[in-house]
Order: structure tokens, then C-alpha cells, then sequence
């Protein structure tokens, strides 16, 4: 742990591209403070990561647990999340390595995750998002 700088990581299924070329999965680095997603990605032999946000770690109750279930391909070249309970779609051109960031059909420089995911504790059953 502390040759890690005291940070895991939690990896996500892969899931293969429409023309079958290419293979990208979703992995999450948390450190003391930040919580960082990553996609992995595999085309032609070769893999390579590209990170697609940093946000505030919020321990084991993060929301960045639930986003990753929402991992999907746009087209043959784009892989990220769209999560349309919240209106949150980021994805990334695997080819070029641009970010998109959409917010309620908007594009955002970045996402305000603690504005779509607010927590709340009620009795003896703990947090639970609202």
C-alpha cells in the first residue's frame, strides 16, 4: 500500500468495439483525495490509457461506481459512459484522444458530479444516493 502511494485500482469488464477491431474497458485509480477514471483500451496489439475525469473521492459511497456500469461504445472510435438518469454523457475519440463532456444535452469543459450525485443518510440503513 504505501509503495503505491496509497492508491487501487478497481478494473471493469472489457467491452469489444462494433467492427470487432478494437477493445476498451473502464478502470478506476482512487487516491487519498481524488478519484480518477481511466479508459484501457486495445487496437491492433497495441494498448493505451487515457483518463477521462478526476473528481473528489467520496470513499466506498463514490458515484463513479454507478457511472461505470453505464460504459458503452458511441461508434467504432468512442468509448465512455452515458448515464441518462443524470443526463451525464463523457466519451473519449480513441483516435485523437479529445474528451466530450455533456451535461443535460449541453457541452461542459467539465462535469459537477456532486451536483447530479448528492448523498444523504437516513436511520440505520446508512447513505444512499438520491
Amino acid at each position: 500500500m504505501i509503495a503505491s502511494d496509497f492508491t487501487f485500482r478497481v478494473n471493469y469488464p472489457e467491452k469489444t468495439s462494433r467492427d470487432k477491431k478494437t477493445k476498451a474497458a473502464l478502470y478506476i485509480e482512487k487516491s487519498l483525495f481524488t478519484t480518477s477514471l481511466f479508459i484501457a483500451a486495445t487496437r491492433d496489439g497495441n494498448t493505451f490509457s487515457i483518463k477521462l475525469f478526476d473528481k473528489k473521492n467520496n470513499w466506498c459511497t463514490d458515484a463513479v461506481y454507478i457511472l461505470c456500469r453505464f460504459a458503452k461504445w458511441f461508434d467504432k472510435n468512442s468509448f465512455g459512459i452515458e448515464y441518462n438518469k443524470g443526463g451525464i454523457t463523457t466519451h473519449c475519440s480513441l483516435d485523437d484522444g479529445s474528451i466530450t463532456c455533456i451535461e443535460n444535452g449541453v457541452a461542459v469543459p467539465r462535469i459537477d458530479f456532486d451536483r447530479h450525485f448528492k448523498m444523504y443518510s437516513l436511520g440505520p440503513y446508512g447513505p444512499y444516493l438520491l
